[in-house]
């Protein structure tokens, strides 16, 4: 329950088109999803699940969090049933770090630190009652590989997502997106083509997991995500001999 109020599902303006060209942010806020309810959905000595009910105009969503026993990490899983178009759905996770993380993304065989800037050049704080009040400080939208992380104090939080591949860090939130539904091969400059339907709408699914930890080294991340991510569905390892004359192999057993 602390994490799911942590949560929020929000919901920006988006015609950048289905391959986002000149698109540097999400910053047109529609509004947030309305939270429903919740409920314990499941509760065993292996797993617990509670699922939260949103909506937002003609779009569900239900939102579930498994809880395993002896991880730190907590699944998530989303059923999307979305019909908004021209629209981002971002999960934004209210991590309740310093007002001035550091954000980072995975990458190809690296860990990017992304540049995040005030939407005020100067000054870098405002004086109010007698102190400075930080302003926040916003990313643009960052493409990430299988995870992203918002850093400060020794303290983290982050997404794991091997099938989600764009976020940002804004408002003091580490935020993933989930859905932008798009017409069909609709690029610039080309007209829109209406009649050719939106892609990712009705009934979808979302899988990845949140991490809280505190006192873990940043380089521990990706061999965290890779923990989570690479499992008996996505990985599958055969070994066998080289063969004789007849086109036969023994196939090795793998502990």
């Amino acid at each position: 329950y602390d994490l799911l109020k942590k949560l929020s599902l929000d919901v920006f303006f988006d015609n950048s088109r289905t391959w986002g060209f000149t698109l540097v942010q999400f910053d047109a806020f529609l509004g947030s999803m309305e939270f429903i309810r919740s409920e314990e959905y499941c509760s065993g000595p292996v797993c617990s699940v509670l699922r939260a009910y949103y909506k937002y105009h003609n779009s569900e969503v239900w939102l579930d969090l498994y809880d395993y026993a002896g991880i730190p990490e907590i699944g998530v899983r989303i059923r999307l049933d979305w019909h908004e178009p021209m629209s981002c759905l971002k999960l934004s996770f209210a991590h309740q770090l310093s007002d001035d993380p550091e954000f980072f993304t995975g990458s190809c065989g690296e860990t990017v630190c992304r540049v995040r800037k005030s939407d005020y050049d100067w000054p870098a704080n405002e004086w109010k009652d007698g102190k400075f009040i930080p302003y926040s400080l916003s990313s643009e939208e960052f493409s990430m590989i299988d995870w992203c992380a918002a850093v400060s104090n020794g303290k983290t939080a982050a997404f794991f997502a091997p099938d989600l591949h764009s976020c940002d860090h804004a408002e003091n939130q580490l935020r993933l997106t989930i859905v932008r539904p798009t017409l069909y091969a609709d690029h610039a400059p080309f007209v829109q083509k209406f009649d050719d339907g939106w892609m990712d709408f009705g009934v979808n699914y979302r899988s990845f997991w949140i991490a809280e930890y505190d006192q873990v080294p940043l380089s521990a991340l990706p061999k965290y995500s890779n923990a989570r991510l690479n499992n008996g569905e996505v990985r599958e390892i055969t070994a066998h001999a080289a063969g004789d004359q007849t086109g036969k192999y023994e196939f090795f057993r793998l502990e």
